[in-house]
């Protein structure tokens, strides 16, 4: 399948989102009970991070070193594309892991599957928020994701994916799940607007960050709310 072919499928991130979270959640459900706590959060978190074969992660490390330099949106840019990793993109790398990993620490094997679905479902819609309200880039993959959510196209696009994920954190937790939704959509937008001053557009390395980021705040506020 092509980038374009992906980029026009957008609308079935969150469901690839609540598959994949249903899959990392039962992984760890079974590593809760026979491991520690501490020990089976990072088991998990690199199950995450290895399932998309390290590409989101990568983004966000290339994220943070762009909002890093100092200088005109275009060197940003080019600072972004570089593969060497700088001090930005490892104190936002591993302020994410470590935010998941804390989080992770703390829930029981009861409740690893469904935050796990709503927190990836989540993740994978705010990366279709930020495709659909971002400003495309020159060329990349992120002007391919951004291009195809625009017009009638996107605005269908978005509305079928924030459906079915309004259903999954629904199903999954209540007004809880709907929180943790409506905060990942927040980071998203949030990040847009950064990448906009920043940037002057959104990139594929910028989509990536909002689904690490979009992941792990969500996943803060469901265990943070965890009364509701």
């Amino acid at each position: 399948m092509t980038v374009q072919e992906v980029a026009l499928s957008a609308y079935l991130f969150p469901a690839v989102g609540a598959v994949l979270g249903l899959i990392i959640g039962l992984l760890g459900s079974v590593l809760t009970a026979f491991l520690p706590g501490l020990t089976s959060a990072v088991l998990v978190v690199g199950g995450l991070y290895f399932s998309t074969g390290l590409h989101h992660f990568d983004g966000l490390l290339d994220f943070g070193d762009g909002l890093m330099f100092r200088g005109t949106p275009e060197s940003k840019v080019t600072v972004m594309r570089d593969k060497a990793t700088g001090a930005g993109g490892l104190a936002l790398g591993l302020i994410n892991t470590l935010l998941l990993v804390s989080c992770l620490w703390t829930v029981s094997a009861d409740n690893f599957v469904p935050l796990m679905l709503v927190s990836e479902t989540s993740a994978k819609l705010a990366m279709v928020f930020a495709a659909f309200n971002g400003k495309p880039s020159s060329d990349g993959v992120g002007a391919v994701f951004t291009g195809s959510m625009k017009g009638r196209r996107g605005r269908a696009a978005l509305t079928g994916a924030i459906i079915f994920s309004v259903v999954i954190a629904v199903v999954a937790l209540r007004i809880r799940g709907l929180v943790g939704l409506v905060s990942a959509l927040v980071v998203a937008g949030s990040l847009v607007m950064l990448s906009h001053r920043h940037f002057q557009s959104v990139t594929g390395d910028v989509l990536g960050a909002v689904n690490e980021l979009a992941r792990s705040c969500t996943l803060l506020i469901l265990v943070v709310f965890r009364w509701l």
